[in-house]
Formats: structure tokens, sequence, C-alpha cells
């Protein structure tokens, strides 16, 4: 039988950034390889400065495994209510809206299903900075 203490207990992991954090992490997955296909399509048919094309395309590859950290911390950090593991989530959360602004904007070329799904991944990381600095804020001190 739980004792009062649990009856009491405040919950203080957050709902919605839980559900765009889910939502984020099927996501990515189809941005990822639109954004893979795009680049193949603009390496084949239109001209590249020289190092261009390589640098996009293998900044692809250590965006996933940023995207994939900064999801599972901001999940591990939203349910076990760590306060500092959130921070972090924060911190890798800010590094990544750049990159998504990257392949929406400061491609060498940028097709409007770059811009669209990027656009989308980026509306996705503020929505999930927004949700995050209010549990961090709503977390007390001593969590």
């Amino acid at each position: 039988m739980a004792n009062s203490r649990q009856l009491n207990a405040r919950i203080y992991s957050s709902l919605p950034l839980q559900i765009l954090l889910f939502f984020n992490s099927q996501y990515y997955v189809v941005e990822w390889l639109v954004l893979l296909g795009c680049l193949i399509y603009k390496g084949t048919f239109l001209p590249f400065p020289p190092a261009a094309l390589q640098l996009e395309i293998f900044g692809l590859f250590p965006f996933a495994l940023l995207e994939a950290c900064r999801l599972f911390i901001g999940v591990r950090g939203n349910k076990l209510e760590e306060k500092g593991t959130v921070g972090i989530f924060l911190g890798l959360s800010i590094i990544a809206f750049f990159g998504h602004l990257f392949y929406c904007w400061w491609q060498t070329y940028v097709l409007v299903l770059d811009a669209a799904f990027a656009g989308a991944g980026v509306l996705f990381v503020a929505g999930e900075l927004a949700a995050g600095t209010a549990e961090l804020i709503a977390l007390p001190a001593a969590l």
C-alpha cells in the first residue's frame, strides 16, 4: 500500500515535451533520409563548389548522432526529472536548432523539399526548447 508521501508526490515531468520528443524521434528518421536524397539529387544535377557537397553530405552523419543523443537525453531527463540532464538536453537542442537552420536555409542549394522538412525540424526543436525550459524552471532545486 502506498504511503502518504507517495500519494502527495508531485510529478514534474512534462507531457508536452515527451510528446514532442516521441514524434520528433519518428520524424527525424524521415527528415534525414529526405535530406540525404535531396543532397544526392543536387550532387547529380547541380554544379557545386569544390568540397561543398561532400561537407554537406558528411555533415548529416554527425548531425544524426547529435539528434539521437539529444533525443535520448531529453527523454531520460524528462522521465527521471533530472535538472542537470534537462539542462544538457537544452544545450544540445540549441546546437541542433542551428543544424536544422543550416539544412533549411544555409546550404549551397536549398530545394523547397529541403526547406519544408528542415523547417518542420526547426519547429520541433523550438517547441522542445520551450517545453524543456518550462520544465527546467518547474523542477525543484533538489532534483
